[in-house]
């Protein structure tokens, strides 16, 4: 193989990790959506979320989580 040939093999490897890591969060934010409909709307009454409101708020809650990770890892 050429070098042109093994730096787009790279690329693409690169660029379908970074798909595989979307599609991922993309499942669990639809997960949570599920959840979210099926539990906190018939129990609390709270309204529900569609897609992007959950895609949203697990992104959130993984900036959050790993916001207090890093500080209860850095005191031990």
């Amino acid at each position: 193989m050429s070098k042109d040939a093994d730096a787009g093999m790279i690329v693409l490897g690169c660029f379908g990790i970074i798909a595989l890591f979307v599609a991922i969060i993309g499942f669990f934010a639809w997960v949570f959506m599920l959840a979210w409909n099926a539990f906190c709307v018939p129990v609390f009454g709270w309204p529900p979320i569609d897609y992007w409101t959950a895609l949203a708020g697990w992104v959130l809650l993984g900036l959050v989580g790993s916001a207090f990770r890093a500080v209860f890892s850095a005191r031990t």
